[in-house]
């Protein structure tokens, strides 16, 4: 429901439909409505805009859509299902609506047979029915809603929001206005098109001047229009009915926002003003003042990540859909390590179990110890943020002799998944603030290596590896164990190593690797291709 190409399709529809949600009401203005009918510009816009909503038909029937149970469904008897029971029908007449009256505007034949005369403004009006497709957009607004996760900026995507929806209200207001003063003007009869002279003026004028009239209204402000006829001053009396409730309602929703926005950030509000009064009754200096400030505001910016178990909604969660939001949240890390990317490919049950049962997040301090010498190993250690440094010697505070920088994106630990009583052979140590995914080592052995049923290509790899590191040990080289001061270390090995192992124990994921190698080289082969092509046309 939410994939990239779904999204793409509904941000063609939202533009489409912005584009003829601004358009329609300006059929008001007479010479607006002889531009929109002669340009190529508009006319071409319109055929676009049948074409799409007529292919978009069809394609509803496959999209695939959340149900309240956490699931995905994609079968096409259900989605099918779904889409005619819901905006079938109204599709149907919306896009027939369309297309008749479409021919009929640009086919004077055609409009003759229909005997629509003079009222082509009456067929636009007809083919204005076409915004009501903004109630489809519904669930893209709330994905946009629920992919922002910072408050201050929900806060101001809601007040753009309620900008937005107010605009576009007083945008159809101020265009009726001029079409009720503008029709009662033919007839005759006296209106505030004829009286404000605005017949002789361009339709830039026309349009701002009833916009304003409306936003007058609408806000309960003062302007010179004012209503002259009985059709006008029944108007404006709905105007002003609708602009109160309507302008009542985005204050209250405003102020809504401002005091959810308050609560949240109550207890961080007390905390400055109680630290402000303990710095001013203490008299302390101003340069110590703000050197606690500034650590404090660095330490807010850069607070911890908040984990599952902060969160209480989702506790919530059915099983399937809570594994599937842990695969999200832990395989793009996992990805990184060659041996999670062939199991993913060949055996995403491992994974889904792992993910459900055998990982975790872990934050560490600046000079805080994730583990020590000769302690038995429990967790592989993924590094996600900061840096950490590995000591084979005893760390010092002072210095870093004999240590190793452990970047993101690297691993520690890795042994322990092969050996049963694999201890550490240094230290490792944050070097600054930090974030750790731990493999546990104990659900990694009972899935991966002692289910019923293990996988063959785990077996295979632990085989290589260990093979591997017995050989380096014994001829003392810098391979998978990095050896350092000639002896193993928890450290990972050399990638090129690691991923050739993992190609021998995976075939699917040899097959990757030799897609992506295969596209490069036609990528490459093309373009040198397309290079000699040029030079000799140059030649």
């Amino acid at each position: 429901p939410m994939s990239r190409k779904r999204l793409v399709w509904d941000l063609l529809a939202l533009i489409i439909l912005s584009a003829e949600v601004v358009l329609f009401p300006l059929t008001a203005f007479e010479q607006l409505e002889a531009i929109m009918t002669t340009a190529t510009f508009f006319i071409t816009f319109d055929w676009i805009s049948a074409v799409y909503w007529l292919m978009d038909m069809p394609l509803q029937l496959f999209c695939g859509f959340n149900t309240f149970e956490g699931k995905v469904e994609r079968r096409f008897s259900r989605t099918s299902m779904r889409y005619l029971r819901s905006w079938f029908l109204l599709d149907v007449i919306i896009v027939s609506i369309d297309w008749i009256s479409l021919i009929g505007f640009y086919d004077s034949q055609f409009t003759e047979a229909l005997r629509v005369g003079k009222t082509v403004r009456g067929i636009r009006i007809i083919r204005g029915v076409r915004i009501l497709r903004l109630a489809k957009l519904a669930p893209f607004f709330q994905h946009i809603i629920d992919s922002v996760h910072s408050d201050i900026s929900l806060l101001l995507l809601k007040f753009w929001i309620i900008i937005v929806i107010a605009f576009c209200l007083n945008h159809f207001i101020g265009c009726g206005w001029y079409l009720i003063g503008s029709v009662t003007a033919q007839d005759g009869n006296e209106s505030w098109v004829v009286q404000a002279g605005l017949a002789e003026r361009g339709a830039g004028y026309q349009y701002v001047t009833a916009l304003h009239w409306s936003l007058s209204n609408f806000a309960i402000a003062t302007t010179r229009i004012h209503a002259v006829n009985e059709y006008e001053h029944w108007f404006g009396v709905v105007v002003l009915l609708v602009g109160l409730v309507c302008f009542a309602s985005c204050l209250a929703a405003i102020g809504r926002l401002v005091t959810r926005y308050q609560q949240q950030e109550s207890g961080a509000i007390y905390n400055e003003k109680t630290l402000r009064s303990f710095l001013g009754d203490r008299s302390i200096s101003p340069v110590m003042s703000q050197r606690v400030w500034q650590f404090l505001r660095g330490k807010r910016r850069n607070r911890a990540r908040l984990s599952e178990q902060d969160v209480v909604l989702l506790k919530d969660l059915p099983k399937v859909l809570r594994v599937e939001l842990r695969k999200d949240m832990y395989m793009p890390l996992l990805s990184h390590h060659p041996l999670f990317q062939g199991l993913q490919l060949s055996d995403p049950h491992i994974i889904a179990k792992m993910c459900d049962r055998g990982l975790n997040f872990r934050t560490a301090l600046p000079l805080e110890d994730i583990f020590s010498r000769a302690e038995k190993s429990t967790y592989m250690y993924y590094i996600i943020s900061g840096n950490q440094l590995y000591h084979i010697v005893r760390p010092n505070r002072r210095a870093n002799t004999g240590a190793v920088s452990v970047s993101p994106g690297e691993w520690v630990g890795e042994g322990a998944l092969w050996f049963e009583n694999w201890a550490h052979f240094g230290w490792l140590r944050a070097k600054t603030a930090s974030e750790l995914l731990l493999v546990n080592v104990d659900t990694f052995q009972q899935v991966a290596m002692k289910s019923p049923s293990p996988y063959l290509g785990s077996t295979i790899y632990k085989q290589a590896w260990v093979k591997r590191i017995k050989e380096d040990v014994k001829h003392g080289e810098d391979g998978v164990t990095r050896l350092f001061l000639g002896r193993p270390s928890d450290l990972a090995g050399e990638r090129q190593i690691i991923e050739q192992i993992s190609a021998d124990a995976f075939p699917d994921l040899a097959k990757k690797h030799d897609r992506v190698i295969s596209g490069w080289s036609s990528s490459f082969s093309s373009r040198t291709i397309s290079f000699a092509s040029v030079g000799e046309a140059l030649s």
